[in-house]
């Protein structure tokens, strides 16, 4: 036999079936809710129904059957803080991307070049200094390593080429360090592959931003004092930049990176001209003498 039923049960089972307000302003207020829950006394004693209803924000917006796309209002501010800061964050970053919009963030060959191969055009700024200093230190007698040392590095950028050609016959829908060495050596080589990426990409910033402001500091002596704020104001500004996107970042970072590649040819090209030209300049001054 079932327990007679107790005044609390009775009065938790008539708030339980108690009918909700349909005008419910908080919940319409919230973007984060889809739908709430409307809970209905029936005709009958103990019959409930519940109803679905759709809040009345307009925070999101159907694509297809069962696909909603949030706005932008889903992040907008809601308290006095975030009024504040919201329109600073929009002008620093931009407007946040939505899925469909990021799906279609891809970069033209041109720009893909100037960013994917910054890492290792910047080492021109600044390894063939890095190079003669430890040199120098060692000894000046070793100076002439140096030719040695710059053809292993080309010799080792040659295998990196013929690496990534052959990773993207292998993965042509995308695949990094950390993928291809998982799938073809193990877990732990995956590991460290990301791990070592993790640490060259903040080593490369690092070095690249403090190389860049060195050189500026001995072009212009009075910047000498402000070497780190100056650096630490790069690298925000990079930051930044990075967060606005892979488009606008790769358009910002294309103009100084086909600039240096433009400066570097033509400085290769008026060395290589006043090396052929000097001993012949030199011959005919001879030939006068004599």
């Amino acid at each position: 036999m079932s327990e007679p039923e107790t005044t609390s049960d009775k009065n938790q089972r008539d708030e339980n079936f108690k009918p909700k307000n349909n005008s419910s302003t908080n919940e319409d207020d919230d973007p984060s809710l889809l739908v709430r829950a409307e809970v209905r006394q029936g005709s009958i004693l103990g019959d409930v129904r519940v109803r679905l209803v759709r809040p009345k924000h307009s925070s999101f917006r159907r694509i297809s059957t069962g696909l909603l796309e949030a706005r932008e209002e889903t992040e907008g501010p809601r308290n006095t803080l975030e009024r504040i800061i919201y329109p600073l964050k929009r002008f620093l970053i931009g407007s946040p991307l939505t899925t469909t919009q990021a799906e279609h963030e891809r970069l033209t060959k041109f720009k893909a070049l100037a960013v994917l191969s910054s890492d290792a055009i910047s080492s021109v700024a600044y390894a063939t200094e890095a190079i003669l200093i430890s040199l120098i230190v060692a000894g000046s007698g070793v100076l002439q390593l140096a030719l040695p040392i710059s053809v292993a590095i080309v010799f080792l950028l040659c295998i990196v080429t013929l690496s990534y050609r052959q990773t993207i016959a292998a993965y042509p829908g995308g695949g990094g360090s950390y993928i291809v060495a998982k799938d073809n050596v193990g877990t732990l080589a995956g590991l460290v592959a990301a791990a070592s990426l993790l640490i060259d990409y903040v080593l490369t910033v690092a070095v690249s931003i403090s190389a860049g402001v060195q050189n500026l500091a001995s072009l212009f002596g009075e910047l000498s004092p402000y070497v780190v704020p100056l650096a630490v104001v790069l690298v925000v500004f990079i930051t930044l930049v990075n967060l606005r996107g892979v488009r606008e970042s790769g358009a910002i970072f294309a103009i100084p990176t086909y600039i240096f590649i433009g400066s570097t040819l033509l400085l290769i090209g008026i060395g290589s001209f006043k090396v052929t030209s000097i001993p012949q300049h030199l011959s005919r001054r001879v030939k006068n003498r004599m």
